[in-house]
């Protein structure tokens, strides 16, 4: 269940990179709106992300203890020409988020050890697929993965916190 929390809290992340903009009919409007350009299926309000985003910070004790992921934070631009720019990327219909070990915590001797949720032992590698299934894999057949863990390294002002703002 966590991990679905964990997996809901990137999905967010990943709906703020901008989507390729092929026709008209994906920009956003003259107010400045893009709520157009996302399928309103995969929209959730903030009250209700927020909500999500507590109960699992409460089941993990984040308001005590900062060794647990609260976020993974990823490259804006790696994730734009990963799913905009790369000739084949238009062909991305789907795109998988793989929980991983870090090869750091690997390479400690923790090959198969389960982590829980501790920081710095847990990574998501992201790959986009077609329609068919098949990977669609980042130059030189690589996986995304530099993510960095929120906390110890969370990005200033409203974005450093766990949660949304909801003024």
């Amino acid at each position: 269940m966590n991990k679905c929390k964990i997996f809901l809290g990137v999905t967010i992340f990943l709906m703020a990179c901008e989507p390729a903009q092929t026709d008209s009919s994906t920009r956003s409007n003259a107010s400045g709106n893009l709520q157009s350009a996302f399928p309103t299926e995969s929209a959730i309000p903030l009250d209700s992300a927020n909500k999500m985003i507590n109960s699992y910070l409460t089941s993990i004790n984040a308001s005590t203890d900062s060794t647990k992921i609260q976020s993974l934070i990823f490259d804006a631009e790696s994730l734009r020409y990963y799913l905009n720019d790369m000739a084949s990327s238009g062909d991305i219909t789907q795109v998988k988020l793989m929980f991983a070990h870090s090869l750091d915590y690997i390479n400690s001797g923790n090959q198969g050890v389960n982590a829980g949720y501790q920081t710095g032992a847990l990574t998501i590698i992201i790959a986009g697929y077609d329609e068919n299934g098949d990977y669609i894999l980042y130059p030189g057949s690589t996986a995304l993965n530099k993510a960095t863990f929120c906390p110890p390294i969370c990005p200033p002002g409203a974005a450093g916190s766990p949660t949304f703002p909801t003024n």
